[in-house]
């Protein structure tokens, strides 16, 4: 399949998603204001940082920002990871095809075209970190 999981790249996709949800939780989007640099999907404002603790120079404290989702990552299954990996790679083709057919001209996809009538991801969950239930991802 390939080496590590490419977990940095789903939290950083995750984490683009979830600032796209942050965009229209009042339930109209509203986007970041693009020239106050504290609303700008950054390392800065997204990546784990560290604060001193209670005045001490010498003592740090993590404030974790990206790694809250290492651990549920690192218990998805090879399985799991495969069709992470094949499911994005196919939203790319995809994408990159109706890209060049409006490039073109020609007629692009119609959302029908891009869902599969396969129930291939039916058995397909995320589980919560903050979960007591255990379960595998299936």
């Amino acid at each position: 399949m390939f080496g590590e999981p490419p977990i940095g790249a789903l939290i950083l996709a995750t984490q683009a998603v979830e600032r796209a949800f942050l965009a229209w939780r009042t339930g109209v989007k509203v986007l970041p204001d693009r020239r106050n640099q504290a609303e700008w999907f950054s390392a800065d404002n997204w990546a784990d940082y560290e604060v001193f603790t209670d005045g001490d120079r010498a003592k740090k404290r993590k404030i974790p920002r990206s790694s809250i989702y290492v651990k549920t990552m690192q218990r998805l299954k090879p399985r799991d990871w495969l069709y992470i990996v094949n499911k994005s790679i196919r939203l790319r083709e995809e994408t990159n095809l109706q890209a060049k057919r409006k490039k073109t001209g020609r007629r692009a996809m119609a959302n029908e075209d891009l869902i599969s009538d396969d129930n291939s991801d039916a058995d397909f969950e995320w589980v919560s970190e903050s979960s007591d239930d255990e379960r595998p991802v299936p």
